[in-house]
């Protein structure tokens, strides 16, 4: 009995361990994805945006003034804007499985980046001071890893934010 008493506890220290293990790697992971997606932003940012070919399927951003160009050929170009770039890479990821993020704000241009609860609560967090928010939600037999952190408003980022009071 002593055996089998031991044995249970070591086998519920490494599940424990095992847990908080995962649970870290998942913060770090989240913490190295928002990076990834902050210094993309910036690129983007710094260049004014990033023209594409408008094809079929391509909308313009209907948030941007003047989001098109037309070229001495005739083919037009749709900006996309660090925000959209943003929507369609979380777009991407979401639809190879991998992982989906979303921007946020307390006053969002787009009425779709609206904040859900968590996020709510992260953003009157972050203008507190505090850096980043992280929590494992559980729903039925789902979890879900979500992680927050803010973009702060730089000079690159006035010419869209400007009018929201940034």
């Amino acid at each position: 009995l002593t055996v089998l008493l031991m044995l249970s506890a070591i086998f519920l220290g490494m599940s424990i361990r095992t847990r908080q293990l995962i649970y870290e790697e998942n913060i770090t992971q989240a913490r190295s994805l928002f990076n990834s997606i902050l210094l993309t932003r910036k690129w983007n940012a710094h260049y004014g945006g990033v023209y594409v070919e408008k094809k079929n399927g391509i909308t313009s951003n209907p948030y941007l003034v003047s989001p098109d160009i037309t070229s001495v050929d005739g083919t037009v170009y749709t900006k996309r804007n660090p925000a959209l770039m943003t929507r369609e890479i979380s777009e991407y990821a979401a639809s190879e499985g991998l992982f989906r993020f979303h921007i946020t704000s307390l006053n969002p241009l787009n009425p779709g980046n609206s904040p859900d609860l968590f996020e709510r609560q992260s953003l009157e967090k972050f203008s507190k001071g505090q850096k980043e928010t992280y929590v494992l939600e559980v729903q039925g037999e789902q979890a879900q890893f979500r992680y927050m952190a803010p973009l702060h408003v730089e000079q690159a980022c006035l010419p869209c934010h400007a009018a929201q009071g940034y």
